[in-house]
């Protein structure tokens, strides 16, 4: 069994005993899956397989019969469109002053906006990053044809590696959760309200982790 800081083996079973939703598996969470994710590798920044699944996501997006119902979705499927992610993947070279994957990113979305978790999930992962998206308890039926879309793109066997290395979760506010993933994980991007954000900075994590903070 891993180790994890912090995280006492009762901890450790509580967490697997408790209701965390894999949303993209329509399951809970195991420590098949979980143990699954550490495994995998981080990937270099903009490295083609993420340029292409970007790009696939794009497309699937674009080609949805009732994407017009969802002009947000729009944007954000033109936002993550091919000639874009070169343009960003270009600006990268130009300025990347030796960045590299953090690691592994948790994710903490805001409830008032769908589209931010995916955002916040995207630019992460053009970083190489491994990601966990907390998704907020009330999400709205824009959150969920977004991640049906990232699912469907994600099921192509080309990007099996990305698909493993992605975790869409939801997990109640309890104290110990909260610490039990900050306490692997490398980043924390924290979006929210300014008490919301200052009460997630205040969950334990391991020493080196960066919290990186979006208040209002």
């Amino acid at each position: 069994m891993p180790h994890h800081s912090k995280v006492s083996l009762t901890n450790w079973d509580k967490i697997f005993n408790t209701e965390i939703l894999e949303l993209m598996a329509s399951q809970q969470l195991t420590k098949a899956r979980y143990t699954e994710f550490l495994e995998q590798e981080v990937l270099e920044p903009f490295s083609d397989v993420i340029v292409e699944f970007f790009s696939e996501l794009s497309k699937n997006l674009l080609s949805q019969p009732d994407i017009r119902d969802f002009p947000e979705a729009i944007s954000f499927a033109y936002w993550i469109r091919l000639s874009n992610l070169v343009t960003l993947k270009s600006a990268f070279l130009k300025n990347k002053h030796n960045r590299k994957a953090q690691g592994i990113a948790l994710h903490y979305a805001p409830s008032n906006v769908d589209t931010v978790a995916f955002y916040s999930f995207v630019c992460s992962k053009l970083m190489g990053n491994k990601n966990i998206v907390r998704a907020p308890s009330n999400a709205g039926i824009l959150f969920d044809y977004l991640l049906s879309s990232l699912k469907n793109v994600l099921e192509q066997k080309k990007f099996n590696k990305l698909k493993k290395s992605t975790l869409f979760l939801n997990f109640p506010k309890d104290p110990d959760i909260n610490a039990f993933f900050g306490s692997f994980s490398d980043t924390r991007l924290l979006w929210g309200g300014d008490t919301a954000v200052q009460q997630l900075s205040q969950i334990s994590a391991k020493p080196s982790t960066l919290d990186i903070k979006f208040p209002n």
